[in-house]
């Protein structure tokens, strides 16, 4: 039994994989990967993308990984790679296959593809000199205006309330009203 498969990441999978050994007799030169790969995928019922092949000299050593549609379909094919004939194999093949030396079953983890790197944020744009305030002469100005203008006032207001210069020749009247027949002082 195998041990329990690690948590996937998001996007990520288990997939089931048969692995099997195949000793092809032939020179490494004239092997046709492409064609065996299509074949092995036909023989297997998987897509010729899901067959990987790691080929070397010694006769001809074909190491092949096929991803499974399922574990069971997976275990079957191994079942069947190791009790065909060499004779079934080759012709299924099209290659003279001398024998299996190994299939096995096991679950292999792909990861998920990585995220696209993030957009990089804009710059900031440079901090300008005028950032919409009073300059300190605009400011002096508007605190000298308004003293100026406060002395104003009250200038005003001393002058006519407070201050009443009398005009020149002027003769102070009294207001309140005589009685008749009285005369003025």
């Amino acid at each position: 039994m195998q041990p329990p498969l690690p948590p996937l990441l998001p996007g990520g999978s288990h997939e089931p994989v048969l692995t099997a050994g195949f000793t092809i007799e032939g020179e490494l030169s004239s092997f046709d990967e492409q064609a065996f790969q299509t074949a092995l995928a036909d023989e297997l019922s998987v897509s010729p993308s899901d067959v990987t092949l790691v080929v070397q000299a010694g006769s001809i050593l074909v190491t092949a990984e096929v991803i499974m549609p399922t574990l069971a379909k997976a275990y079957d094919a191994e079942d069947a790679l190791m009790t065909a004939s060499s004779d079934a194999l080759s012709t299924a093949l099209g290659v003279n296959v001398v024998g299996v030396a190994e299939a096995s079953v096991s679950e292999k983890t792909f990861a998920a593809p990585s995220p696209p790197p993030p957009t990089p944020t804009p710059p900031t744009p440079p901090k300008s000199s005028d950032d919409g305030g009073l300059s300190g002469g605009a400011i002096a100005g508007i605190v000298i205006g308004s003293l100026v203008g406060v002395a104003l006032i009250g200038g005003f207001i001393y002058y006519f309330g407070v201050y009443q210069p009398a005009e020149a020749g002027a003769i102070a009247v009294s207001m309140k009203p005589q009685a008749a027949g009285s005369e003025a002082v």
